[in-house]
């Protein structure tokens, strides 16, 4: 399929009675392009009319005409910093704020994949289309009040036969143009190769030291092997009815012995390797504290926003001074990675104020700190908006879907649905984690087959008194090195355009250096037992490489055992909501 004459867009855009003249061109191969926008504001003296400007969320948008697929996927931005999955019956029913769109046609996949570039962003969206033709609005716009000067790239776009190759190639032309390094020439934290226990869900914000050497203390008896501890939100000296950090420092009510000594009793006494803290973009969720001691050392790197608000300057060396003095202090006291929440509130914050390149100067700043302080080991969170995504120019994790559930019932499916599928659009460039569980929760057997098939870490939240090794056993060794993949875990052909939440199984396929992992899910749940297929195509299409004529198959927790070929694929049997973990080995010919 020729890109370059598939598609029907104007080549000008005229705004403000003809003074502002956006043109739109493209730079096409036979299979991949990248469309970019430029204008400037040309006025005729004499001018007496007010200054015109794009509106910060309107922008400029235009119908972009292309033959009808038969069948879509989309991956939208559902909040602020989450994405998620869609299945449109039509382009008339695209979501608003899509950003990568998957198109069906008897000659192979189309992908469209939106832009973020230094000041504005691109989002897809429904378009008028008629009998003849589909249609996608493509959307334009700043986050900030006053612009008037477009130079920007738009989307991306490629075709291939192999729905993932068509994603890639429009990925790596959309990368090219923001300097971004794939996923495989980012540095995977030798830290997240061990298995990971973390304060969240245990503690929420009432985490202390004494709930963590109790945690530990359990995991120590139950010889469960942590290679690491997280200690998330609630640690910090803080002001909490305000969200904004006051000092560097853990709560000393709740650290009597302060962060280094709590850190030194973890890895001292439970032989813990590494340790690591969660805090927010902003330091914490809104900001410094005014008159404070952590405000008498960041204040000079921060911007106060209208409200009162101190927080993060936009500005590269700003960010990375404002983050290094308080990584440098954290690495001082032992820790050794972090975990940054809420990034994508970057650009909630300075709406109106600063354009969505805020989010490059404040993540360039962050990436530089925790490169200096951490080796880069850090986990990026609450950060899926485009604008963060494609910002990230170095670190390898960031993750993929909203906060694990527990307490919601059949939280896991939306969990699933997320991670898998928003890595469609991400996983050519980064690592996805896809968060902590519960090992004694009755979704305990689906979240952990999801980890194995994730690519990423493997950690849980587990109160004190309720981890269940029994299905941790089999994601790792014996000293705690989870058995992780070296791919990304993306769902499989046959759930490409077919929504699994209503008929079939999802799947999501991965790989290691001699085998492909699969993750078996029933999220229909509405039969006793559902029946699914392992077909060849789940691995020639997903897997780099993959030319083996057959394979065998082994079901990790179910011990099923069998093997695929080109003629015959491999039939099991899920209970309703079961999972399994399929692992295909290559057969070798005899003789």
């Amino acid at each position: 399929m020729e890109i370059r004459t598939m598609f029907e867009m104007p080549k000008q855009l005229e705004l403000f009675d003809g003074c502002l003249k956006i043109d739109v061109r493209s730079e096409c191969t036979d299979d991949a392009a990248l469309y970019l926008a430029d204008g400037e504001l040309v006025f005729t003296d004499p001018f007496f009319e007010p200054q015109p400007r794009l509106d910060p969320h309107e922008g400029f948008s235009f119908e972009m005409k292309l033959p009808k697929p038969e069948k879509l996927l989309a991956v939208y931005q559902h909040k602020s910093w989450w994405v998620r999955p869609a299945f449109p019956e039509s382009t008339a029913d695209i979501p608003e704020k899509t950003q990568m769109l998957l198109l069906k046609y008897p000659e192979g996949t189309v992908c469209l994949v939106a832009a973020a570039g230094k000041v504005f962003r691109t989002d897809f969206e429904a378009g008028a289309s008629d009998d003849e033709m589909a249609s996608i609005r493509i959307r334009t716009s700043s986050n900030r009040v006053g612009d008037s000067i477009v130079h920007t790239p738009l989307f991306a776009a490629a075709s291939d036969l192999n729905p993932y190759e068509a994603i890639r190639k429009a990925e790596l032309v959309l990368g090219a143009s923001g300097d971004l390094q794939i996923r495989e020439n980012r540095a995977y934290p030798e830290i997240f190769e061990g298995f990971g226990w973390c304060t969240w869900d245990a503690f929420y914000r009432d985490v202390s030291e004494e709930g963590i050497i109790a945690k530990l203390e359990e995991l120590k008896e139950k010889q469960v092997p942590v290679r690491w501890v997280l200690i998330d939100d609630g640690w910090i000296d803080a002001d909490y009815d305000r969200l904004t950090i006051s000092g560097f420092d853990a709560v000393k009510e709740k650290f009597p012995n302060g962060l280094a000594g709590t850190v030194k009793l973890i890895k001292e006494k439970y032989g813990v390797k590494y340790v690591g803290v969660w805090h927010a973009t902003f330091g914490y969720w809104c900001g410094v504290t005014p008159g404070s001691e952590a405000e008498k050392v960041l204040g000079e790197f921060c911007q106060a926003l209208p409200d009162g608000r101190l927080v993060t300057a936009p500005d590269a060396e700003k960010a990375f001074r404002f983050y290094d003095a308080w990584h440098s202090y954290l690495k001082g006291q032992g820790i050794d990675f972090v975990k940054v929440d809420n990034q994508s509130a970057i650009s909630v914050l300075y709406d109106g104020i600063a354009s969505y390149g805020a989010s490059k100067e404040i993540l360039a700043g962050l990436e530089r700190s925790v490169e200096k302080n951490f080796g880069g080991a850090i986990i990026n969170c609450m950060g899926m908006a485009p604008q963060e995504l494609w910002a990230r120019k170095t670190t390898a994790l960031t993750r993929t879907s909203d906060d694990f559930v527990p307490n919601t019932p059949e939280g896991f499916i939306e969990h699933a649905m997320q991670n898998s599928y928003n890595s469609l659009w991400s996983g050519t460039f980064y690592t996805g984690d896809w968060d902590m569980f519960f090992t004694e929760h009755v979704e305990a057997r689906m979240n952990a087959v999801l980890r194995a098939v994730s690519g990423g870490p493997v950690y849980v939240s587990d109160k004190v008194g309720k981890t269940d090794p029994e299905y941790l056993r089999p994601l790792m060794d014996e000293n705690g090195t989870i058995k992780r993949c070296t791919g990304v875990g993306l769902p499989s052909p046959a759930n490409l355009f077919e929504d699994p939440r209503k008929s079939g199984i999802l799947k999501v396929v991965n790989y290691t250096d001699d085998s492909i992992c699969i993750g078996a899910f029933d999220l229909v749940r509405e039969a006793e037992s559902v029946i699914g297929l392992i077909t060849m195509a789940d691995v020639v299409m997903r897997v780099p490489g993959a030319d083996a004529e057959a394979y065998a198959v082994r079901g990790v927790f179910g011990g099923d055992v069998g093997k695929i070929d080109y003629r015959d694929p491999y039939a099991f049997e899920l209970p309703k909501g079961g999972a399994e973990l399929f692992i295909l080995k290559p057969l070798v010919k005899q003789g």
